[in-house]
């Protein structure tokens, strides 16, 4: 078994892979980096992961303007 240090996921929709990844990273130290350009899409992740307990994000713009968020 691999223990990953990052993670890319190309969109988050709601953000339920996103907590598993997160999960999962929290055992490794890693980080995740997942995007969405949907506004609406990116604040009900944004929700679902604060509900989860995997808020720590840190924001970087991604393509074109668009955010990108980072778990550190």
């Amino acid at each position: 078994m691999q223990r990953s240090g990052r993670v890319l996921e190309i969109g988050t929709s709601n953000g339920y892979s996103a907590i598993w990844f997160a999960d999962a990273l929290r055992d490794t130290g890693g980080r995740l980096t997942t995007v969405e350009i949907d506004g609406e899409r990116a604040a009900t992740a944004r929700r679902n992961l604060v509900r989860a307990g995997l808020a720590r994000t840190r924001r970087t713009r991604g393509p074109r303007g668009r955010r990108a968020r980072e778990r550190r």
